[in-house]
């Protein structure tokens, strides 16, 4: 009776002209455009017709940008010296000082832990892979139950420990003594985990500062009318965080650098020094942010969705027609299932879209495979070339590089 009498006053609202999603009255103006809460609604014709532009966004997303470079930039900063860290050896007297810098015209590279390309690669890797892999936990987490800010934060306390954990584990006295791969490890893998807590959450809070929630009509200054897109005005913005990302993935430059010339306590130090960047920019954000409430995550029905389909014979229907009706509630219920479902079949289609727009990155793997498979054997290669006194790993630089010049150079 309850849903009966919610359709009864939603066609009644309508009817006296009242909005059903947002329950204000439906104003128009004298040309028949509707208003809402004072902005000027395209109609359907002005829809195909204007030219669409990004509205002005909060000076907080750019802040938030800054966050992200900085978080970025200590990150690959740290991530571009790793391999020759763990595979190559100390170099000592007369080939280096005993920091893991070489002196110049050594014919050494630059190196401390002396574990070999199989033991650099599988550090390397699994680092790599809890910090792509455990994002899907924690955004979980903070749909659910934290919060994104707070899980932002909690991120930047534990990357924080970890670099400073990496420097004391790069101290020349740590290398000489033979005990630095402990210490490394833990702050390497603590690293994966903060930096897996920060990044699911930053730029869905970095979209949530944006004003503009519905497409409206203005007159820009030069006496044209525009429409104000919503998704053009968060594009806008998130065109600069990319490029933040990738110009702090170039600071893997300076820091091989610092680890040929000077040692690995300085290649860990300055991008430590740049974290430090985020308590007082994350300090001064808090305030003046617009923070959701942890409002529960689909995620949990998506599992359930999927079980129900595979415990009844969806493993044989997989890639044929009929696949996802076996997980619809309607059709487990005509099947003699007294499950209580928290879901219905339109949320079972939601799922099938969303499966299918993200079969392109079907594709993912053979591009990894591709571009990061050989592990810390290029690593071994470069070191064997006459490098003239560049850093090896100086060329594991060269996507961050050519990302930022073919992307964001102006094309003439």
């Amino acid at each position: 009776m309850a849903a009966v009498r919610a359709s009864v006053d939603e066609k009644a609202a309508t009817a006296q002209g009242i909005n059903a999603v947002d329950d204000e009255p439906v104003v128009y103006d004298d040309e028949g455009h509707e208003i809402w809460q004072g902005l000027v609604l395209p109609t359907e014709e002005e829809k195909a017709s204007m030219r669409r532009v990004a509205g002005a966004m909060p000076s907080t997303t750019y802040w938030l940008c800054a966050v992200e470079f900085a978080e970025r930039a200590s990150y690959y900063g740290c991530n571009q010296v790793y391999k020759n860290f763990i595979r190559a050896p100390l170099p000592l007297p007369p080939n280096g000082p005993g920091t893991g810098a070489t002196y110049p015209g050594s014919d050494y590279t630059a190196g401390a832990l002396n574990k070999g390309s199989a033991v650099a690669s599988a550090v390397t890797e699994s680092f790599k892979f809890l910090a792509y892999a455990l994002p899907v936990f924690f955004g979980w987490l903070a749909d659910t139950k934290y919060g994104r800010f707070r899980m932002i934060c909690q991120g930047v306390a534990i990357c924080g420990v970890a670099h400073v954990i990496m420097i004391i584990s790069a101290l020349p006295q740590v290398l000489q003594s033979g005990n630095a791969f402990g210490p490394f490890a833990f702050s390497l893998y603590l690293l994966a985990v903060g930096a897996a807590q920060f990044k699911p959450n930053i730029s869905p809070t970095l979209i949530d500062q944006s004003p503009h929630k519905k497409a409206h009509i203005i007159t820009d200054k030069n006496g044209e009318k525009v429409i104000v897109d919503p998704e053009e005005s968060i594009n806008s913005v998130m065109l600069w965080f990319y490029l933040l990302i990738n110009v702090g993935a170039v600071f893997g430059i300076p820091t091989t650098y610092l680890a040929k010339l000077v040692g690995y306590w300085a290649a860990y130090l300055i991008p430590t020094i740049l974290y430090l960047m985020l308590p007082p920019l994350l300090w001064y954000l808090n305030p003046r942010l617009i923070k959701q409430p942890p409002g529960g995550s689909d995620l949990g029905n998506v599992f359930k969705v999927l079980g129900d389909i595979f415990a009844n014979g969806g493993i044989k229907q997989i890639g044929r027609g009929g696949f996802w009706e076996i997980g619809k509630p309607s059709v487990r219920r005509a099947a003699g299932s007294t499950k209580d479902y928290k879901y219905d079949d339109i949320f079972v289609n939601d799922v099938k879209r969303t499966f299918q727009a993200c079969a392109i990155f079907l594709f993912a793997p053979i591009w990894q495979v591709n571009d990061y498979g050989l592990g810390a054997a290029a690593n071994a290669l470069t070191a064997a070339l006459d490098t003239k006194g560049l850093p090896n790993d100086l060329f594991d630089n060269l996507n961050s590089v050519s990302i930022v010049v073919c992307k964001y150079t102006p094309r003439v």
